[in-house]
């Protein structure tokens, strides 16, 4: 959902929030293939993260097929929450900016879900409007860490950045 928030419709306040959960009709979680689950994290998500790196910790292992492709092994969840809020400001007409604050994480079931488990990330990013598409800059700090239950002002904030290429907007 975006709003412009300004007369010149330059300045956009956009929200997303999204939420997804995979049940089994018949059988357990170690039959669903690793690239049916969910992942949080990367460019068009949780910014302060790598792509597919919000993960839920305890692993559950595909009884499938053996691949050969370790990463393709890595298992996402089956429960996602995630989401965003960001402001933009068009200052040029090909150039702008945007703030940021994202949230999210996955898990094994909703029954997991803990809110000391949900990653917060902040940040800010450089837009440039070509004729073809908006490229994007974005810098993510981790501002909340599940992993260690830190917050930014406990870590060396370097040690939170995430930078991220993309192209069209994050959503």
């Amino acid at each position: 959902m975006y709003r412009a928030i300004s007369k010149d419709k330059n300045t956009v306040f956009g929200v997303k929030a999204k939420s997804g959960y995979i049940q089994m009709i018949d059988g357990g979680q170690e039959l669903i293939s690793p690239n049916q689950t969910f992942f949080a994290g990367g460019s068009n998500s949780v910014r302060g993260w790598r792509a597919r790196e919000l993960i839920p910790p305890e692993r559950i292992n595909y009884i499938g097929a053996p691949d050969i492709n370790e990463e393709l092994k890595i298992r996402g969840g089956t429960f996602l929450i995630e989401g965003s809020f960001e402001y933009r400001r068009r200052f040029e007409t090909d150039l702008g900016f945007a703030l940021f604050v994202d949230y999210g994480n996955t898990w094994n079931s909703y029954k997991e879900v803990r809110w000391d488990n949900i990653a917060l990330a902040i940040g800010t990013g450089i837009r440039y409007y070509s004729p073809i598409a908006p490229f994007r800059i974005d810098f993510g700090f981790k501002l909340y860490d599940p992993a260690n239950g830190k917050f930014i002002t406990e870590q060396k904030v370097f040690d939170t950045l995430e930078f991220h290429f993309g192209i069209g907007e994050a959503f």
